[in-house]
């Protein structure tokens, strides 16, 4: 036991496996993953040097099996002193293997690009195989962007949570470098067509004695139409909360009120976005006043947006515990970005009283600039953290901020055509 657990125990971070394939077999290696894709050579690699004991399960184009029942003794081990695993197995020069099958080990996959091509003809017309998660490959330079993104084509119809959740978070980052560029008006079209099938299957009707994973599954689905305008969905939204408005009980399901009140602020007008405002503070329910508190943040109106950043920084208006996360969900808005980081600037010692945690403030500071991606706002960063300021302790949150903005940049350089080109095509389609 101490022998396959410890280096999971004692290590930082996870592997990813990289399959190489012949013409009678198949070997394995591996390497801790990273999805900065650089390794600090300074950093002391412990005992095991980022290896690990992993436990190796696949199945083959000419032998299909994805529902076998694996045991200590059918399943094929990699070594933790790193070395290449080798198992003696045919796969068509046309053919693929699918590694970790049922996930029977916590790591990354990646495979040849012609193996991946294979899979993901695959993939097109059997829709169980989960790869969405391998998104990420890209960003640790592990995998081309192009190769990836052909994994999520097939994804309008599968309507399974998995997939989509490993979606949601990895195409979470591309949104966000993407957001201030003329590619953004095609993403948002290529996600709203994407949604539109799981969402009219799955509906947004969730009861009590339905299974937790059901309702997460819908809750997903809902919050993913709503963000990307899918018509049905705001229509939904907005009528909810102008029936709660008119006086009709709030009969919006708990799992759905957060997507739901952000989507009728949005789209609504300055008397939803008033209404919200006055049901925070009359709420007792914390669960509930976070809600409404996140659903402030949703307007479009910039000046309805600098009022509460006002507010966080209002101990009668906004709890200070709760200040950095006002400000965060105003920085995540695309309407809010520019100003949250302003307020930041301009009201920096005063927050340091606020918020009253070193970790804290450098930690707001992480959060309000996790979409920078250009050299203005890289320089912006710099001209802040050499203005007279007293930084006590919040050096080190520049410097990850620092090194963030300029990954994102160089990630947008590098990733831009591919983008353009892809989401061209899915656009026409």
């Amino acid at each position: 036991m101490t022998e396959v657990m410890d280096p999971w125990v004692t290590q930082m971070n996870f592997p990813v496996v990289k399959v190489s394939v012949t013409a009678t077999k198949v070997t394995f290696t591996q390497q801790r993953f990273l999805v900065s894709g650089a390794e600090d050579a300074s950093q002391d690699v412990g005992t095991y040097g980022y290896k690990w004991t992993i436990p190796i399960t696949f199945t083959v184009s000419n032998n299909i099996n994805f529902t076998e029942e694996y045991a200590y003794d059918n399943i094929h081990y990699m070594n933790v002193n790193g070395d290449p695993l080798e198992v003696g197995v045919a796969v068509p020069p046309d053919g693929w293997i699918i590694v970790n099958i049922q996930e029977c080990g916590f790591y990354r996959v990646n495979y040849e690009d012609q193996i991946w091509e294979n899979i993901i003809d695959f993939m097109s017309t059997n829709h169980e195989v989960n790869l969405i998660k391998n998104v990420s490959l890209p960003k640790a330079g592990l995998l081309a962007q192009s190769i990836a993104l052909k994994t999520v084509n097939y994804l309008s119809k599968d309507l399974d949570y998995a997939p989509w959740r490993a979606f949601s978070r990895e195409l979470g980052y591309v949104e966000n470098m993407l957001e201030r560029t003329p590619l953004y008006g095609m993403f948002q079209v290529f996600m709203n067509k994407t949604v539109a099938t799981p969402y009219s299957s799955l509906g947004t009707n969730i009861t009590e004695d339905m299974p937790p994973v059901d309702k997460i599954e819908i809750a997903q689905m809902v919050s993913m139409a709503c963000n990307y305008d899918y018509q049905e969905c705001v229509d939904t939204a907005v009528n909810n909360m102008d029936n709660w408005m008119a006086g009709q009980p709030n009969s919006m399901y708990p799992d759905l009120r957060s997507t739901y009140y952000c989507t009728a602020v949005r789209h609504g007008g300055l008397e939803h976005w008033q209404f919200v405002y006055e049901k925070y503070h009359t709420e007792q329910s914390s669960s509930e006043k976070s809600r409404l508190r996140r659903a402030l943040s949703c307007t479009t109106e910039t000046w309805l947006l600098q009022r509460l950043l006002d507010m966080s920084v209002n101990a009668s208006e906004v709890r200070p515990q709760d200040a950095r996360t006002t400000i965060t969900y105003v920085a995540n808005s695309p309407w809010g970005r520019d100003l949250a980081w302003n307020f930041v600037t301009y009201n920096y010692a005063r927050l340091t009283e606020v918020i009253q945690s070193v970790s804290g403030v450098g930690r707001l500071l992480r959060e309000i600039s996790v979409k920078f991606n250009t050299e203005q706002e890289y320089k912006k960063v710099q001209d802040f953290m050499n203005s007279d300021e007293d930084f006590s302790g919040a050096g080190s949150a520049f410097t990850q901020v620092l090194d963030s903005t300029r990954a994102n940049i160089e990630w947008l350089r590098k990733n831009y055509d591919t983008f353009q080109n892809w989401l061209q095509i899915q656009t026409r389609n």
